[in-house]
């Protein structure tokens, strides 16, 4: 899909992979990128979006997967 970077895609391709989010919260996504109408909506942008998709299908999100979505891509974690 040209509006999403490549990342971006990566991120979506791994969560229903490893079973995080459906086929169909899958599509749900790209639907909410795609209406955005911006080319290459970068990985930070998609995770958002992502996270307003489960939060809207789902009465509570495991707070680490919260983190997960509101964790710029570019931070890095000190434990």
């Amino acid at each position: 899909n040209a509006r999403i970077s490549e990342d971006g895609l990566r991120f979506i391709a791994f969560w229903e992979h490893n079973k995080i989010i459906s086929p169909i919260e899958r599509e749900m996504i790209i639907d909410r990128v795609v209406a955005l109408g911006r080319d290459k909506l970068a990985l930070d942008k998609v995770k958002l979006i992502a996270l307003m998709v489960l939060w809207n299908q789902h009465d509570d999100l495991d707070p680490l997967l919260i983190e997960d979505l509101l964790t710029p891509s570019d931070a890095t974690h000190v434990h």
